[in-house]
């Protein structure tokens, strides 16, 4: 008599599937209902939403009512961005990106330095250390966009306040293209939403006699950040384009966006035709 056959334990649900589990429900869930749903336990469900927050999606959870995704994370990379792009040197080329980075303008400044071409892009998940403008800090929320750009100017060091001008513009410009928001800029180098902060730009630059050698653009923008995503000191004052349209929106779509924009204001500059760029960016708030 042959021996019964040897039967393979049940393979546990996937992160995947507690994903599109989440995904299907119509508002929130108990941990309970989710864990009896795959056949897992309620530590298993835990660690799998944990997984989840880490790899970007938007997963609430509270006392007696469990877990709700609210907005799911979307692939910020070099192929999906150039997918979408109109540039033909703004992130075109050259890219290094990296789930997290202390500064992604720091990288590339050492970039620039080492000879990166211009409209080499440097991206990034989340930085640690993010920079603002007179050393203060850009607290990174996840699903947002953090990207320097290297350019290679023919400026003077007085035409320097132009690039955050064109940097500012371009984040407003490609908002209103995307969605159907309309930012107001804050000088010298913020976006506001709903008198929220939606966006810090800093730009960097290496001199040599007056004349640039480099310059890099630093770009942070909240995109699809939730509330609870921001420290509790910036909830008042900081925003994203979720939270203000109530939908996602592409991140690579914006950012291919935002780069074409930056490639249309520059070769304006660049050209001498800086007055053009003033006026934009004084019809779109900055003073």
């Amino acid at each position: 008599m042959k021996p019964p056959p040897v039967l393979e334990p049940p393979t546990l649900p996937t992160r995947g599937q507690v994903l599109t589990f989440l995904e299907k429900q119509q508002g929130w869930i108990s941990g309970e209902q989710v864990a009896e749903q795959l056949g897992i336990s309620r530590a298993a469900v835990a660690k799998h939403v944990a997984a989840l927050r880490a790899a970007g999606h938007g997963i609430e959870s509270a006392s007696r009512r469990g877990y709700r995704l609210v907005v799911k994370a979307d692939e910020c990379t070099m192929e999906a961005v150039q997918a979408r792009l109109g540039a033909s040197v703004m992130g075109a080329k050259a890219w290094q990106y990296f789930e997290s980075l202390p500064s992604t303008n720091r990288q590339a400044v050492i970039w620039a330095m080492e000879g990166a071409e211009e409209g080499s892009i440097v991206l990034a998940e989340h930085q640690t250390e993010g920079r603002g403008r007179k050393g203060k800090q850009w607290c990174s929320v996840p699903r947002g966009i953090q990207c320097s750009i290297v350019l290679r100017p023919s400026f003077q060091e007085e035409q320097i306040p132009l690039l955050t001008m064109l940097a500012t513009v371009a984040v407003v410009e490609a908002t209103m293209h995307c969605t159907a928001l309309v930012p107001r800029i804050k000088a010298p180098n913020d976006v506001l939403l709903d008198g929220r902060k939606i966006c810090g730009v800093l730009v960097e630059t290496g001199l040599r006699a007056a004349e640039m050698e480099w310059a890099v653009m630093g770009i942070g923008c909240n995109v699809n950040a939730v509330q609870g995503d921001f420290a509790d000191e910036l909830r008042a004052s900081a925003g994203s384009l979720f939270a203000a349209a109530g939908e996602p929106v592409s991140r690579p779509a914006l950012l291919a966006h935002i780069l074409e924009r930056v490639e249309f204001w520059y070769a304006r500059v660049q050209a001498g035709e800086s007055a053009s760029l003033v006026q934009q960016w004084k019809e779109l708030g900055g003073r």
